[in-house]
C-alpha cells in the first residue's frame, strides 16, 4: 500500500513519510474496505467485479528521453535507485535537475558517489518553477557534496563510460559508467482508457491524471471517494 508514496518515504530524510501511509492503512481498515494485494487488475478483473463505478488511481510512470542511448543497460531510473531495485557504479551522471534529480544526486554523493547533473534548462525549473525554499536547499546540499551541476545542458548521447552534451554550443564530455534518469513522469492511463468504455461511471485521481505532488492526489481521491 502507498504507491509513489513508498518512493518518497525510501529517500534520506523522508522516513517520517511512512506516517501517512500508516495511518490511510488504518482508516481503510476502520472503514471496512476490501483490501486486495498481489493482484494484477487489468479489464478482465475489473469487467468479472461488475462494479458500479471505479476509481483510478493508477499513478504515473518515469520518461524516458527521446536521447541516444537512453536505453543502454548503465542507465536506471532515479525511482529505481531510490527502491534499491538497481545498483550503480562509482562514477555517475544525473539527468534531471528538478527535485527527484538534485534528491538522486545528494543521495548518491552521499555514499561517496562522484556525481554530476546535467539538466535542460535552469536549476529546479524543467517547465515548471520548483519551490524556492526546497531548490535552495538542495541545491546548496549539492555544492557542499561536491556535485558537479550543469543547468541549460542538452544530452545529445549517453555511451556505456559517460555523456555527451551540449554546453553552449560547445561539445561536453561527461565520464560516467552509471547514468540516472529524472527527467519527470507520465500518467500511466491504460487502465483508465479501457476501464471507461465499460464502466457507466469513472473516475480518476492523482498521478493518473496529471503528475503532481502528494497534497493533490490525495485531496482528489477523497473528492473521488464523496462523489461514489
Amino acid at each position: 500500500m502507498g504507491g509513489a508514496w513508498n518512493i518518497a518515504m525510501a529517500q534520506p530524510g523522508k522516513e517520517d513519510y511512512s506516517y501517512l501511509t500508516q495511518q490511510l492503512t488504518r482508516g481503510i481498515e476502520k472503514a471496512g474496505v476490501k483490501i486486495i494485494l498481489e493482484k494484477k487488475v487489468d479489464i478482465h478483473f475489473i469487467e468479472s467485479e461488475k462494479p458500479d463505478a471505479v476509481i483510478v488511481t493508477t499513478g504515473a510512470k518515469p520518461i524516458t528521453p527521446n536521447i541516444l542511448g537512453a536505453d543502454g543497460s548503465n542507465v536506471v531510473q532515479a525511482v529505481d535507485l531510490f527502491l534499491e531495485k538497481v545498483k550503480v557504479r562509482e562514477r555517475i551522471v544525473v539527468i534531471g535537475g528538478r527535485m527527484v534529480g538534485m534528491e538522486a544526486a545528494c543521495y548518491l554523493a552521499e555514499k561517496g558517489k562522484k556525481v554530476s547533473l546535467v539538466t535542460l534548462r535552469r536549476l529546479g525549473e524543467n517547465g515548471k518553477q520548483l519551490e524556492e525554499n526546497i531548490y535552495r536547499s538542495l541545491r546548496n546540499k549539492m555544492i557542499q557534496l561536491g556535485v558537479q551541476i550543469f543547468p541549460n545542458t542538452p544530452v545529445i548521447e549517453i555511451r556505456p563510460d559517460g555523456v555527451f552534451a551540449n554546453d553552449g554550443g560547445n561539445l561536453l564530455w561527461l565520464p560516467a559508467e552509471s547514468v540516472v534518469l529524472a527527467v519527470g513522469y507520465q500518467p500511466d492511463k491504460e487502465l483508465y482508457e479501457k476501464v471507461k468504455e465499460v464502466v457507466p461511471e469513472v473516475y480518476v485521481a492523482g498521478d493518473c491524471k496529471a503528475p503532481r505532488d502528494g497534497l493533490e492526489a490525495t485531496r482528489e481521491g477523497m473528492e473521488a471517494g464523496q462523489k461514489v
